[in-house]
């Protein structure tokens, strides 16, 4: 519970955030992934994660990624099945290949921390490939959706402009 209220804190705090916010230099991302993978093990739907993204230049950003996610580790020859949940984190960073006023085409990667713990393995490193799409819906905020491996198959979420 008190990871749940943590959460939430963060989100509250993320949005304020970009209501006072003038400038585009930088995007806040918040996502839930839906049909995960990370390695062989499953991620459990829905997971989450937020992301922040300061713009080099129009075409290239870099930032921090945080998420939570819930994994069920397949049953090996004389084990249960194993379910273990822990948070993500790790540096973002994204290619624009198309920056309109209404859309957004970019693919990416992350690289970081995986904080699951297994019954042999604490921890591992984290690697995402991403490709996704961003849709305007005013000057503050749009809708994206991601296809890519490792934290989720698949990620929708909403992206506010600070």
């Amino acid at each position: 519970m008190k990871k749940a209220k943590f959460i939430f804190g963060i989100v509250v705090c993320l949005c304020l955030t970009t209501i006072t916010a003038q400038e585009r230099k930088s995007l806040i991302n918040l996502n839930a992934g839906i049909a995960g993978s990370l390695g062989s093990n499953k991620i459990a739907t829905p997971s989450f994660n937020a992301s922040y993204e300061y713009f080099l230049s129009d075409s290239f950003s870099l930032g921090v990624l945080a998420g939570y996610s819930s994994v069920i580790i397949p049953k090996q020859f004389g084990q249960e099945e194993e379910k273990t949940a822990g948070f993500n984190a790790g540096v973002i960073a994204n290619w624009y290949l198309s920056n309109s006023d209404t859309f957004d085409l970019y693919f990416g990667t992350v690289a970081g921390y995986d904080g699951h713990k297994y019954t042999y393995i604490d921890g591992g490193l984290l690697f995402e490939f991403h490709a996704g799409t961003r849709y305007k819906i005013n000057d503050g905020m749009s809708i994206n959706a991601e296809l890519g491996y490792g934290l989720a198959l698949l990620k929708l979420g909403v992206s506010f402009k600070l």
